[in-house]
């Protein structure tokens, strides 16, 4: 247990698979512009498809 506590790699995985869980589920107001509601949300995926990537990469860095 103490491995994975002082471990980096765990910590940047969970900070990584946070940004992903948060930009999938980032629903922006209705009271703002069609363009600033789509802008928003093409964001937010964008943002979580770049942190997916991300953590895939770096986990089958550091799987071994």
């Amino acid at each position: 247990m103490k491995q994975i506590i002082s471990n980096y790699r765990y910590w940047v995985l969970f900070a990584l698979a946070s940004v992903i869980i948060i930009g999938l589920i980032v629903v922006p107001s209705t009271d703002t512009t069609f363009g600033m509601y789509a802008a928003v949300i093409f964001g937010s995926k964008a943002a979580a498809l770049a942190a997916l990537l991300a953590f895939c990469h770096y986990y089958m860095k550091w799987k071994d």
